[in-house]
């Protein structure tokens, strides 16, 4: 499949009912309400005038952030969207970031571990709809 160039920029209201269906189309990102997510630091990745990506974060407190949901369309997926994102993200707070990501979903944490974070723990039966547990994982950004 043949797209023009992605690009990254902030999200507004009015692409909430596409990231809505993005998030709908991909089981292992977190089943985020939208209204969750008002205040948070929200990318999103488009190409040819669709959304095709989206990365949610938030800044805790000074020095410290959390990537909480990271969602691509599946024709888009392994073809470095997520990993811009992410890396994009990953200027909204210089310090210590963390997340969590499904254990089963080694692609992810592929991907995080490429990007330089590292497993820090484990919560066991984090995520509610599958009682699977979720692996706890920080990097340090500058």
């Amino acid at each position: 499949m043949d797209h023009g160039p992605m690009r990254i920029r902030l999200c507004r209201n009015a692409d909430l009912p596409a990231v809505q269906t993005l998030l709908a189309d991909s089981p292992q990102a977190s089943p985020w309400a939208l209204a969750d997510g008002s205040g948070y630091h929200s990318l999103i990745a488009e190409a040819d005038g669709e959304i095709i990506g989206f990365a949610m974060a938030r800044v805790v407190c000074v020095g410290e952030a959390e990537l909480l949901n990271v969602a691509i369309l599946p024709p888009w997926r392994r073809r470095g969207v997520a990993e811009r994102l992410i890396r994009q993200a990953l200027l909204f707070s210089p310090g210590d970031w963390f997340l969590e990501v499904r254990e089963g979903n080694t692609a992810a944490i592929q991907l995080y571990e490429k990007i330089g974070f590292f497993m820090i723990g484990k919560r066991p039966a984090y995520y509610a709809d599958t009682g699977e547990h979720a692996i706890v994982m920080t990097l340090r950004a500058c």
